[in-house]
């Protein structure tokens, strides 16, 4: 098995449990990979026998950006299902992280989910 990586996604969206969290956006940095036997794709060479990478961008943007969530562990599970929906996939990890709440420190989680 193989892993496709798409890293530094910076996407701002209004996450987290406090007043100030929920009302104000703020950059969130993703990290997603995932496993996907990537062999189909090489021979191929076809968009269609590979893991689109736009889409993937998008689902995890518009996740990030149209959605609220009080925890980012509710955020990276949620962009984890959505990403697993592709049969093909059979594991994901994300890691989000809250690139501005602190001026010391980045709260950061790291999702992996199995099919």
């Amino acid at each position: 098995m193989d892993t496709i990586r798409i890293d530094k996604l910076i996407f701002s969206g209004k996450h987290g449990v406090y007043e100030e969290e929920r009302n104000l956006e703020q950059e969130f940095e993703i990290n997603v990979s995932f496993d996907f036997d990537t062999q189909r794709a090489a021979d191929s060479d076809s968009l269609e026998d590979t893991a689109d990478y736009q889409k993937i961008r998008d689902l995890i943007k518009n996740t990030v950006e149209e959605h609220s969530y009080f925890l980012i562990e509710k955020l990276g599970d949620t962009i984890a299902k959505k990403i697993l929906e592709d049969q093909r996939i059979p594991k994901v990890t994300v890691e989000i992280r809250k690139m501005n709440i602190w001026g010391n420190g980045v709260p950061a989680v790291s999702i992996t989910r199995l099919k």
